[in-house]
């Protein structure tokens, strides 16, 4: 009876999928034949929603983690469920009016970086930029890959889709399946944006299970889009199965997902589970990956991928993670607020969420020769007793935190006091602070360097350039790098002969050698590209050697994203921050972090890299919600404006009057 009640069920389930898919199915050329003018008219339907819903979203998001009796908790929730996507979608808008009224982008400053690659200014890049009071002294730029002559099937005009003689009427269009993630709500809501608006897809969006009540009400918000049939929600898709089933269906062109690197294997290369092989399988044209003989246990994955044949036999672009480092640049005297700014900030990137974040801060590089290394340490020391412990809400979290503390038996446990929950998740968990005090002799075999824990864990090392054997490994010429095409060494000799003629401060004399021994290790040894943060003072910009060597490391950083003297997560509510792994040498094969940057609001072709910067403390940074709190009436005002403008400001404002 109970294999009756599941066929069925498995036949309900299939009619339904096919219905929904073939409903955008019927629109997909509507939609990439559509003209900008009416495309425009619905993002702005869209976002007029949100103000609608700005409650409902912070409510439920604030539900699922068990902290929607918490006001500071379900108006940070409303920012990032509302003020994130609204600032891609006027960015966007911006962008899009631009071309449609004017035939061209956005006119965006270039410039040429030492190495030859091209920056493009992002940010301030409007009025309403320059006039932002929070972020006085924020830029933002993207790095362009360098010109190769293999990348000639890439998109080469800034406009992407909307510059090639669009509408483009003989176009057929295609779906995208996107899979959302289970820890941000707004990720996949973007994500859908992303995919209808660059890339010119419909989209049918599978919400992660734990996300579904959330989902609901952003279906809401996205209604402009999903009444026409340019939009659909699979809240349905349950388990792996039907997952599968979705994916697989001969109506997706395209998959977007974010989530974790196994789940990424599993998907494109099959089951990672051991089996028997009874045959022998040859690698001549796979890698030279080696043979399995008959009788030995192989998985599937590794059968394909020694195949070179991927189970999923179409596109796949995805977000997967990452060891998130922090390189902490000694060389100057830091005063008492700007050790407290960063530790903060530090602390916030490591704690918020409870860590289950892509860019939660997980390896704290500290310059060991830093007179206020001990000092910095104690301050993230004594900013993560002071942050309330969440809710332990993500699935496997528990697991997570003890692999992690097996690994580490002497961390130090941080107890803080736990936030009330309105869901029994269990004992909140306290937060390990793993200190080291030299980089392990194989990094590569590092459990805190090599594994993603999605879990309160911080690892602190110190580097020392002068003592620490890794740095003596790492010695070489600036510029010695020839990968990513660097900072010639004929500059790094000048700068060093101009700074020689000059009275210099002795603290920073080792910056070059330890910014030089942490870019290698956070590239080569500690897993994933997408963001990484880089804390310098700015006194070092008026010291020629030590100026050139942290322009060089931003420059060398193989990181989707690089924060300066800021948190990577505060660069993403810009809306014109790209999110992703570094452009460089991923392959379906070895995904890293994922291919294929997203949220490029000014739709610029052949980025490699966003590099974010602020000052190294003052207005652009904010404390974190149990030290600032954020009224919901000001969000909700907030919102009002974003979506609308000033009547949208008022607007919420007196409606929460009469509330």
């Amino acid at each position: 009876m109970t294999g009756l009640k599941s066929s069925i069920a498995d036949e309900e389930f299939s009619q339904k999928l096919n219905s929904d898919l073939e409903f955008i199915n019927a629109k997909k050329k509507v939609w990439a034949t559509l003209s900008l003018k009416e495309k425009i008219l619905i993002l702005k339907e869209v976002r007029s929603q949100f103000p609608k819903y700005v409650d409902a979203l912070g409510l439920e998001g604030s539900k699922i983690r068990g902290l929607d009796n918490s006001p500071p908790d379900i108006a940070y929730e409303s920012v990032m469920s509302c003020l994130i996507p609204l600032s891609y979608i006027n960015k966007l808008i911006y962008s899009l009016e631009c071309i449609a009224n004017t035939g061209s982008p956005p006119p965006l400053e270039r410039r040429q970086l030492p190495n030859g690659q091209t920056a493009v200014k992002i940010w301030p890049a409007t009025l309403c930029d320059k006039l932002h009071l929070l972020l006085p002294s924020a830029t933002a730029e993207l790095y362009l890959q360098p010109k190769n002559d293999d990348l000639s099937g890439e998109v080469e005009t800034a406009g992407g889709i909307y510059m090639k003689n669009y509408p483009d009427l003989s176009s057929e269009g295609s779906v995208c399946a996107i899979l959302a993630p289970g820890n941000h709500g707004f990720l996949g809501l973007k994500d859908a944006l992303v995919e209808l608006y660059e890339h010119n897809r419909v989209v049918a969006l599978k919400p992660h299970p734990q996300m579904r009540p959330w989902q609901a009400v952003a279906d809401c918000v996205l209604d402009p889009l999903r009444r026409r049939g340019f939009y659909i929600s699979l809240s349905y898709c349950e388990d792996v199965r039907q997952t599968t089933a979705l994916l697989h269906h001969p109506l997706v062109q395209h998959v977007q997902m974010t989530g974790g690197t196994a789940t990424h294997d599993a998907i494109v290369w099959g089951s990672s589970a051991e089996v028997d092989n009874g045959s022998t399988v040859n690698s001549n044209d796979c890698g030279g990956e080696g043979q399995a003989s008959k009788g030995e246990r192989e998985s599937e994955q590794t059968r394909r991928k020694r195949a070179n044949d991927p189970l999923l036999k179409k596109p796949i672009t995805s977000e997967l993670g990452c060891v998130t480092p922090w390189i902490v640049v000694g060389g100057a005297t830091w005063s008492a607020a700007e050790l407290e700014t960063q530790a903060w900030n530090v602390a916030m990137a490591a704690f918020f969420n409870c860590s289950c974040n892509c860019n939660a801060a997980k390896v704290i590089v500290v310059q060991g020769d830093w007179p206020q290394a001990n000092a910095f340490i104690c301050a993230i020391r004594r900013c993560l007793w002071d942050f309330p412990s969440p809710p332990p809400y993500y699935p496997g979290i528990t697991g997570r935190f003890q692999a992690f503390r097996d690994r580490y038996p002497d961390a130090e446990v941080i107890e803080p006091a736990p936030q009330t929950s309105t869901k029994d998740f269990g004992p909140a968990l306290p937060f390990l602070l793993n200190v080291m005090d030299r980089i392990p002799a194989n990094p590569d075999l590092e459990y805190a360097f090599t594994v993603e824990p999605f879990a309160p864990v911080l690892t602190v090392v110190k580097l020392d350039p002068k003592s620490d054997p890794f740095a003596a490994r790492c010695k070489s010429r600036l510029g010695s790098k020839a990968d990513n095409g660097h900072i010639c060494s004929s500059e790094a000799e000048a700068a060093s002969e101009k700074d020689s003629t000059e009275s210099k401060d002795s603290q920073s004399e080792t910056v070059p050698a330890f910014l030089e021994a942490a870019v290698r290790l956070v590239n080569d040894h500690v897993w994933g590209s997408l963001s990484c943060s880089v804390l310098v003072h700015p006194s070092l910009e008026a010291q020629p050697t030590a100026a050139t060597a942290v322009e060089k490391a931003i420059l060398d950083l193989k990181y989707g994203l690089v924060a300066v003297n800021a948190w990577s997560g505060m660069a993403i509510a810009l809306g014109v921050c790209t999110w992703g792994a570094f452009v460089g040498n991923q392959t379906l094969r070895d995904i890293g972090s994922g291919t294929g940057p997203a949220g490029n609001p000014y739709l610029v072709p052949r980025i490699q890299k966003t590099v974010y910067r602020v000052p190294l403390s003052g207005m652009a940074h904010r404390g974190p919600p149990h030290k600032q709190p954020l009224p919901q009436a000001l969000v909700k005002a907030a919102v009002g404006y974003a979506a609308e403008g000033g009547i949208g400001a008022v607007t919420a404002f007196f409606s929460q009057k009469k509330q």
